[in-house]
This record gives structure tokens, sequence and C-alpha cells, in this order.
């Protein structure tokens, strides 16, 4: 039974257990597996494989980009030293063996001490705070991308390599 359940995944209480099959080895865990999968087949282990191995490899991109992100923070001068930083919990891939259904993959990850950490927002456009989730509409997204087009954010849009060359030479003769 899960314990938790997402728009995209199930999520289960997860134990290491020694060789006796009985005692509990190491720290609390999350068992998480897709909630699609078990729609369509939940005896279908390629698909399994498939979701764990895409969302282990996304989780763990995600990690090393949020250390990148955090180096660049602490290496941006005009950013407080105390500004919090981003983490990613680390995700593995355990292969179970039941005895009714075969062998199973599943996504483990730490499970988090909730009296510690508190979940913020969800897969549905939730975020603490508001009375209700939104409503999405195709209708909705499509007004929404019109008017990202005339909102100013900010943002760079990339070039050719001899044209970063210039705007290097440009911010030198500036920091002079």
């Amino acid at each position: 039974e899960p314990f938790g359940e997402g728009a995209e995944r199930l999520a289960y209480r997860f134990y290491e257990v020694s060789a006796d099959g009985k005692t509990i080895v190491g720290p609390p865990m999350v068992a998480k597996e897709s909630r699609l999968v078990n729609e369509t087949d939940v005896a279908d282990e390629k698909a399994r494989r498939t979701f764990v191995n895409t969302f282990c490899r996304a989780q763990q991109l995600a990690g090393r980009l949020a250390e990148e992100f955090n180096q660049k923070l602490r290496e941006t001068l005009r950013v407080d030293p105390s500004t919090p930083g981003v983490s990613m919990l680390d995700c593995s891939i355990y292969i179970l063996d039941d005895v009714s259904l075969g062998k199973l993959s599943v996504l483990v990850e730490e499970r988090l001490d909730d009296a510690k950490w508190q979940k913020w927002n969800s897969n549905n456009g939730y975020v603490e705070g508001m009375k209700s989730a939104p409503t999405f509409s195709e209708d909705g997204i499509r007004d929404a991308m019109k008017n990202l087009v005339t909102v100013d954010l900010g943002m760079i849009e990339e070039g050719s390599e001899e044209e970063d060359e210039d705007d290097e030479d440009e911010e030198d003769s500036f920091r002079r």
C-alpha cells in the first residue's frame, strides 16, 4: 500500500533487511514506482526498468546541476554568503525478487524526516498557502505562452561563438 501518491509516482516505505529477512539494516527509505506502469500492467518489468532508469538519471543530473549552481552562487560576490543552496536527494535502483511477482525494479531514495522537512508544492501546480491547485487547460496554456513572448525576462539569446567573443571583449573594456 503506498503511503504517498504524486501525479506520476507512487511512494512506498522501504527498508533494507539482513539475510534473515527480518532485521532492518540502514536508514528508512522510500521506493517509488510509476503510477502509469501500474495502471497499464504491474508485471511489465521492461516498462518499470525504463521508468526507474529515466527518473534516476534525471534526478542524478539535477543533483549535479544543483552542485554547479551552488558553486556559482558561492563565487558570485553580490550574493550574500548565507543564501541557501539547492540540493537533490540521491537515488538508486533496486531490483527486488518478489515471490509472486518476480523481479521488480524500483527507484529508491532516502526518506526525509517529516519533522525537519516540508513539501511545499505538488506536480499539479499547488503551492503551500494556496486555497486550491490551479486548473490547467490547453487554451490557458496557449494564452500563457502568447503572454510570455511579450514579457521581458532578462534572458539573453544565444548567438554564434564570434558574437560571444565580441561580447567578452566589450565586457573587458567596461571592467577597466
